[in-house]
């Protein structure tokens, strides 16, 4: 389900995106990986819908943990960093910090772009503008290194906001 999830997602219906998912968090098959739960997750906080993404944070963090996979529990740490980036930040940015540590030590070069540069954009609006640079300037060889091109859109793309928010536009543009 996850796959078609992100069809529906990168077409604008972000709707479609988590009930898809939901869908597929209920099959047996998700139980292992909690893949379709994790997506589902970060999707609701994506969707607008943060406060029901709050509602079921501590089970779906206590579930990925239970797993013990690297991947799993990466997804959660990105739930919980969307879920609570606007009224929690500094339980946001903890999660995506452990997010992003897990990532790099396990070699998940994708989780790693995706979760850092979210937590980079989260520590600009956050008001550490200098932390979100630095946290730029970390995962941008990570991912140039990777040949992510995809990734390396995500991570400069969250930068131009970052030197727009630091009142930069001469930079974000260029």
């Amino acid at each position: 389900h996850v796959a078609r999830a992100v069809v529906h997602f990168f077409e604008g219906s972000v709707d479609l995106f988590t009930d898809t998912l939901a869908v597929g968090m209920v099959r047996p098959q998700d139980a292992r990986l909690l893949a379709n739960r994790g997506w589902y997750f970060w999707g609701l906080g994506a969707c607008g819908r943060d406060e029901e993404a709050r509602t079921i944070a501590a089970d779906v963090v206590r579930e990925a943990e239970s797993t013990g996979i690297p991947w799993t529990i990466v997804a959660a740490m990105h739930g919980v960093g969307r879920a609570f980036a606007d009224v929690d930040p500094d339980r946001s940015l903890a999660a995506y910090r452990r997010g992003v540590n897990l990532a790099r030590s396990s070699g998940n070069r994708w989780w790693y772009a995706i979760t850092g540069s979210e937590m980079g954009a989260l520590e600009a609006r956050a008001g550490e503008p200098g932390d979100a640079l630095d946290c730029f300037a970390e995962i941008l060889p990570f991912v140039w290194e990777a040949g992510d091109t995809i990734g390396l859109h995500r991570v400069f793309a969250w930068l131009v906001g970052v030197f727009d928010r630091l009142d930069h536009p001469e930079t974000a543009a260029t």
